[in-house]
């Protein structure tokens, strides 16, 4: 698909892969949240779907490739680029979604939802800045 649209390889993983990937999770999310009467399910759900996004696409295509090249009896070596630059910045906005969710919880007095429309779509709104944001970095 990426190749069709003109995409950059790391943009389609970036963005479509990882939208397909979280999508259901995301929906489990949403109806964990509008089950119970706090959100604690639903960032969990979220936390550790992601995480467990990251770690499975990273570590399940070097543990192959290293196996690869063991069998071989060639030594593996592994070409990082920027991916401690993005795990940073992965961290970082990670770090201040959990802040956000914190403020709104113990500041605010709420969870995920708000008192108003406008609040709510202004929280997401910035949540969803966030997400840009890693994508763009």
């Amino acid at each position: 698909f990426g190749c069709a649209c003109g995409l950059s390889d790391v943009m389609t993983g970036l963005s479509i892969v990882a939208l397909g990937t979280s999508l259901p999770d995301t929906f489990a999310s949403r109806m964990a949240a509008l089950s119970s009467d706090t959100a604690d399910a639903a960032i969990g759900n979220i936390m550790g779907s992601n995480c467990c996004n990251v770690f499975l696409g990273l570590g399940i295509p070097w543990a192959i490739a290293a196996s690869y090249y063991e069998a071989k009896s060639e030594p593996f070596f592994s070409q990082s680029g920027s991916l401690g630059f993005s795990l940073m910045i992965y961290f970082i906005l990670a770090v201040v979604a959990i802040a956000l969710l914190m403020w709104r919880r113990y500041g605010a007095g709420g969870e995920l939802g708000a008192v108003t429309r406008n609040e709510q779509y202004g929280y997401g709104a910035l949540l969803g800045a966030l997400w840009l944001l890693f994508l763009l970095l």
